[in-house]
């Protein structure tokens, strides 16, 4: 009998490079393209919040902000001034006024305030006729 010759610890073969490695500086890249946006970010950001410190600082001493001069008026810019015109107008002394209007058989149906052209409309329903020509 002959002996067979039965290696089990076979030698490997040499790899051109561990995929760890690959892995590695393929990490080293993403990180270091993420640190650069980061820098990015923070500069506009800067930029950003001193320009908004600057248009604030302008504000409280009484000059415009920067707006375009296309820019509309808010929305809400007429509701403003109604509720403006509203609270200038005197209401009670209006209100008084109608109040001592008291005259048999007339009764006020409606009253429309116009505080912008500064009057109130009445409406008047007038029930009996002949006590409205005696007075």
């Amino acid at each position: 009998m002959r002996p067979l010759a039965v290696n089990l610890l076979q030698k490997r073969r040499a790899r051109s490079a561990p995929w760890w490695l690959l892995l590695a500086a393929l990490g080293g890249v993403a990180t270091a393209d993420q640190s650069f946006r980061i820098f990015e970010l923070r500069a506009r950001l800067r930029a950003v919040a001193d320009q908004a410190y600057a248009q604030s600082a302008r504000a409280a001493d009484g000059a415009r902000p920067l707006s375009g001069s296309h820019a509309a008026p808010p929305a809400y810019l007429d509701d403003a001034r109604a509720v403006a015109a509203l609270a200038a107008f005197d209401l009670e002394a209006a209100l008084k006024a109608v109040e001592s209007l008291r005259e048999p058989g007339l009764r006020v149906a409606a009253a429309v305030i116009d505080a912008r052209e500064r009057r109130v409309r009445l409406d008047i329903e007038v029930s009996d006729t002949a006590q409205i020509a005696v007075a």
